[in-house]
């Protein structure tokens, strides 16, 4: 049979293995095991996050049908094939109608710095894999409303100059270009702030700070804001 020659084959290179090499594979193996137990807990933690949020929704939807699930994750799609159509046209009026104002200055600055070296940053052909609500917090003052939730999106980010000819960026680390134009995978926290009858995005957070969310309970409008 094959199996003992299989095992004589790897205990032979396991004991060939310099000796130099073994704390520096013993050392990555434990990084490895590290890093696979941090990703199963958060894991867990943001499908029980996920879970208390879509209760709270079923509560709070009923004196207020902004807070219906499937009309929150309709609108986050609708929102991000909007939000990157203007960001893409510098369309300024429409971005101002889409963020909040700290969010709105924050794109100013990169649009002006874009206008400075006769260049556009386009973001197309969005499609979005995955919505899921991680936070809800409902007040009594609908102006500190808002949730986030976690979008999984597929893009094509490039930069070009005015007159269309293709180029990569020539400033830091504003943009992400892709010159191959092979659509990119981005994993995000949007945040929301009410508007009214509708919602601005107030702040964009990389996967790395969802602890901030999954190790929160939603916040309902019986409790004070900052409590």
């Amino acid at each position: 049979m094959w199996f003992p020659a299989l095992n004589k084959h790897i205990f032979s290179t396991l004991v060939n293995i310099d000796e130099s090499l073994i704390f520096p594979l013993a050392l990555l193996i434990f990084f490895i095991m590290v890093f696979l137990t941090f990703a199963l807990i958060t894991h867990l933690k943001l499908k029980k996050k996920v879970g208390k949020v879509e209760e709270a929704l079923k509560d709070i939807s009923k004196g207020d049908p902004i807070w219906k699930k499937e009309q929150l994750t309709t609108f986050v799609e609708f929102f991000i094939k909007e939000l990157m159509k203007a960001w893409s046209a510098k369309d300024r009026i429409g971005l101002k109608g889409l963020l909040s104002g700290d969010q709105y200055a924050v794109r100013e600055k990169k649009l002006d710095k874009l206008d400075e070296v006769g260049q556009v940053n386009v973001i197309d052909d969005v499609k979005i894999k995955d919505i899921l609500l991680v936070d809800v917090q409902d007040f009594t003052n609908d102006e500190f409303d808002r949730f986030s939730a976690k979008v999984c999106y597929e893009a094509v980010n490039f930069t070009k100059n005015f007159r269309d000819k293709w180029e990569e960026p020539k400033w830091g680390e504003d943009v992400d270009p892709n010159p191959e134009m092979e659509p990119k995978e981005y994993t995000e926290f949007w945040t929301f702030t009410r508007s009214g009858d509708t919602w601005k995005l107030n702040r964009i957070d990389k996967e790395w700070k969802e602890w901030n969310y999954i190790n929160t309970d939603p916040v309902l409008e019986d409790e004070k804001y900052g409590d």
